[in-house]
């Protein structure tokens, strides 16, 4: 994933590119995201400085912190995929 650590890669980032890649689609409502998440959301933090774990890295703490994007995310793609078109 370009450089990024696998699992936030895999968790989120593709996601992303890909639902990106979706988007005319969502804002003409002929397609729909859902947005699957687990339990290690609650304990995981994102760490901007940090998303490739260089600092600190372990196969748990790298799954731990990927999750609590996918709920941002979800949040960030509704007010999106709802917010007028700009001209």
């Amino acid at each position: 994933m370009d450089g990024y650590e696998l699992q936030f890669g895999t968790n989120h980032l593709g996601h992303t590119a890909l639902t990106g890649r979706l988007m005319p689609l969502l804002r003409a409502g002929q397609a729909r995201v859902t947005t699957i998440t687990s339990s290690a959301a609650r304990s995981g933090r994102i760490d901007g400085e940090d998303l490739r774990s260089e600092r600190h890295y372990s196969p748990v703490h790298a799954y731990n912190l990927s999750k609590p994007a996918n709920p941002l995310f979800a949040l960030e793609l509704d007010r999106l995929s709802t917010a007028p078109l700009r001209p």
